[in-house]
């Protein structure tokens, strides 16, 4: 008796847990439902938010950006006509991008790599000004988030500085955007910029950039001459008179701002110069899946 006794208390005191496990389990599924409720509802708000904001931005931004696709659409070179021009011409080919203008124009911007002083800034001005033989390269006019906000912030003081230009090439030909918009064709029309040229490379020590074989192994020879690998502009003097004495068909340039100058004052001097930038890199993040550029490590010492 006394043993069946403690079997019906521990069954009742079993089905007591099982009951209380039930509940918690109940209640547990309805907190979830709950919270999965209110992040479906944080996510709509958080959309129609976005949304709002870019109608917003869009809004703003758009009276800008038409003055700017005007300004593009009257002398801005395609991708492939960029390439082209510069395979045709033999000119040299100085860039300018985000980077460049808002160091030109904001002496409070800072490149993790370059350091910004009034002297790049008057040198990214007169590296802005025309020069026989030198294709001076314009961004790409996207209306992006990011783009809309630097071309707000500079376009006023941008404009009268380029109002008069002629023909500009289009800075992207070295970034993601061009292989992605030409594919091989793309690769093609570098290629034969440089088809049996000799070329020397002027990087940064530490440099990401790589004469990759798929775009440089159609040159008849190559050598490398490396700056510092942060601050570069400082070093223009330096690499100036070493390139005096030197004899490459091409000088190609993978630099940052400091390239965009020393671009252009090698074509002052009449030597062949192209600022070819991130273009390793932006082959090999379309076509081999490869890190978007400024994602990769660089080797600052």
């Amino acid at each position: 008796m006394k043993v069946e006794y403690l079997g019906d208390a521990l069954s009742e005191e079993m089905l007591k847990v099982l009951k209380d496990l039930l509940w918690e389990a109940q209640e547990a599924r309805r907190n979830r439902g709950v919270e999965l409720e209110l992040s479906r509802k944080l996510l709509w708000e958080a959309q129609a938010a976005r949304k709002t904001d870019d109608a917003i931005r869009i809004a703003l931004a758009t009276p800008v950006l038409d003055r700017v696709s005007a300004f593009a659409d009257g002398r801005q070179l395609g991708f492939l006509e960029t390439v082209y021009r510069l395979r045709d011409s033999g000119e040299s080919f100085a860039r300018f991008g985000d980077g460049e203008i808002k160091t030109m124009l904001r002496s409070e911007y800072k490149l993790g790599f370059q350091q910004n002083s009034v002297a790049l800034g008057v040198a990214l001005r007169a590296a802005l000004h025309p020069v026989d033989g030198l294709l001076t390269g314009f961004p790409h006019v996207y209306r992006d988030v990011h783009w809309s906000a630097v071309w707000a912030d500079v376009w006023g003081q941008l404009e009268p500085m380029v109002s008069s230009f002629g023909v500009m090439g289009n800075s992207h030909v070295t970034r993601p955007i061009f292989f992605q918009s030409t594919g091989q064709d793309g690769v093609e029309a570098w290629r034969s910029v440089w088809e049996g040229k000799s070329v020397t490379v002027v990087t940064g020590e530490g440099s990401r950039f790589d004469l990759i074989p798929e775009l440089f192994d159609n040159l008849a020879g190559s050598q490398f001459l490396y700056s510092r690998p942060t601050d570069a502009f400082g070093d223009l003097p330096r690499l100036l008179s070493t390139l005096a004495a030197n004899d490459s068909d091409i000088v190609l340039i993978a630099l940052g701002p400091a390239g965009t100058v020393l671009a252009s004052q090698l074509a002052k001097a009449g030597r062949r110069a192209i600022d070819v930038g991130h273009i390793s890199d932006s082959f090999e993040n379309v076509f081999r899946n490869g890190a978007w550029p400024e994602a990769k490590a660089l080797t600052t010492a």
